[in-house]
């Protein structure tokens, strides 16, 4: 069965707390003169599991051990992945009132001072619904954003609009931001969404660095590409790859489509829809949307893969017949098509088929794209102007 791919996904690498009897401690403080954030979080078997970084290079170090029922002394260990066998560094806690503790952090004979105290939220925090999400979610990864400045990078043009790049230095992730060609409200509240997905990019390199923090660690690149800008709309493809500490590293691209004049990210159907009355939607709520996977799926498997095949296969007749008989890229194979990822381009749509693991390298073609004759002839309910 094919798979979708969406980097959304990684938000759901697992967490590191127990069945909690309060909610994680925050602390700040320091080891020896480096300051540190730090989350704790124990069950009722006084089992801890935790994590902190160092406000210098900002990246999980993971922590588990005991509690002292009797006398709150938590003895913690850092867990280092492939490395666990060898001697790990330790923590020994002593409560000192008021959720503060104090101890020692020890490594190979070296010591040096732990001092905690309860961490505080800032006052305000940037304008950006995923860190606002974030800091009811995750105070401990919001704080960890929460004095991130990206850097400004080169400027240029594409398709008659300027664009202005912006980097985040420890991530490396990037995101531009439109400098002209719309009215200064459009292009505010679309460069507010791109910059919304930067950060969600920056939080997603942390997601997958804490996911490889048991394991051989966690790495993720990431390239933003414009593809298409007009007075409606902006398409753009996010392509990352990354390996969090599963079986196997990964890739994915993970697109967004933007109506200027709503702001709103449009889904496939809202552009080119083979049904009948209001589009099945799954992952967005709202607007008519549907949370009714069945519904979206039989949508996908029974009307919309068949049609795609059956067009490519005029339009691109040597793409879609397999080169041998133990060719693995079958584009010819509707489920292929269920699940695609997808932006505009100045010829059509670009559709992006999901293969199985084996085949994984058959994604992405370059060709895969359903001209506008074809699509007016099936538009949605955006009625956004395209070529």
């Amino acid at each position: 069965m094919s798979k979708i791919h969406s980097l959304w996904l990684l938000c759901l690498l697992p967490l590191l707390h127990a069945t909690a009897i309060a909610a994680p401690l925050l602390l700040e403080g320091r080891v020896g003169d480096a300051p540190v954030l730090m989350e704790l979080d124990w069950n009722a078997q006084n089992e801890v599991e935790g994590r902190y970084f160092y406000r210098k290079f900002r990246k999980d170090i993971v922590l588990a051990g005991q509690r002292n029922e009797a006398s709150g002394e938590l003895k913690l260990v850092e867990q280092a992945g492939r490395e666990a066998s060898r001697r790990q560094p330790a923590l020994v806690l002593h409560p000192a009132g008021g959720n503060r503790f104090q101890g020692r952090w020890q490594d190979h004979g070296k010591t040096h001072k732990v001092t905690l105290a309860p961490a505080r939220l800032p006052d305000g925090d940037r304008d950006s619904p995923y860190l606002h999400r974030l800091r009811v979610r995750s105070p401990y990864d919001f704080l960890r954003l929460a004095d991130h400045q990206f850097n400004r990078g080169s400027h240029e043009r594409f398709m008659g609009y300027g664009l202005q790049w912006w980097k985040d230095p420890w991530s490396g992730s990037s995101m531009f931001q439109l400098t002209d060609g719309w009215s200064e409200g459009d292009r505010k509240r679309i460069n507010r969404l791109l910059m919304n997905r930067l950060w969600q990019s920056v939080g997603n390199y942390y997601e997958c660095q804490l996911g490889g923090a048991r394991s051989h660690g966690g790495e993720m690149t990431q390239k933003v590409t414009p593809r298409f800008i007009n007075p409606a709309v902006l398409s753009l493809s996010v392509f990352s790859r990354y390996d969090c500490g599963g079986a196997h590293p990964d890739f994915a691209d993970n697109p967004m489509t933007l109506d200027v004049a709503s702001g709103r990210e449009l889904d496939l159907e809202d552009i080119l829809w083979l049904g009948r009355g209001k589009p099945v939607r799954y992952l967005r709520g709202g607007n008519g949307h549907t949370r009714d996977f069945d519904a979206f799926s039989r949508y996908r498997d029974k009307q919309f893969a068949p049609w795609v095949v059956d067009h490519f296969k005029s339009l691109y007749p040597k793409m879609m017949m397999p080169t041998a008989k133990d060719d693995e890229c079958n584009y010819a194979d509707p489920s292929v098509w269920q699940f695609v990822s997808w932006y505009l381009t100045p010829k059509g749509v670009y559709l992006g088929p999901s293969f199985p693991r084996v085949a994984r390298a058959c994604e992405y073609p370059d060709w895969s794209v359903v001209p506008y004759r074809l699509v007016n002839r099936h538009r949605g309910p955006a009625r956004v102007r395209l070529p």
